[in-house]
């Protein structure tokens, strides 16, 4: 068990998360259980069609060298992708416009908590 003395500036939704339990306030036992379920559902969320996705080379580059280790806040992972082509157009530094086209596609279909997952993933095993 990990013991931290931290102090952080809560972002809306973070505050959002500590806030809404009445049951238990906003204090370090309920950092420790919002954390403690957040990890659970990474957990029991994961499984093969999403850990393809992760480790695709070019998902894993967007992740991790686009988004500065913090969320992607106001688009989705399909348009993480296609900010990065956008970007980048004109190397030789992207993958095939077919390539490209399905990871758009497949990543497009997954639900909130699935690009978290895949975000999570890659920061851990880059």
């Amino acid at each position: 068990m990990t013991n931290l003395d931290i102090k952080i500036k809560l972002s809306v939704n973070a505050d959002y998360a500590l806030n809404r339990n009445k049951l238990c306030p906003p204090n370090f036992r309920r950092v420790e259980q919002v954390l403690d379920r957040y990890g659970m559902a990474l957990r029991n969320h994961w499984n093969d069609e999403l850990e393809e996705i992760a480790t695709n080379p070019w998902v894993s580059y967007c992740i991790y060298e686009w988004c500065d280790g913090g969320p992607i806040r106001s688009f989705s992972l399909s348009a993480l992708l296609q900010t990065v082509v956008y970007e980048m157009d004109g190397t030789d530094d992207i993958p095939s416009i077919e390539e490209i086209n399905k990871l758009i596609e497949i990543t497009s279909r997954l639900s909130p908590f699935d690009q978290l997952a895949i975000m999570e993933y890659v920061e851990a095993h880059h």
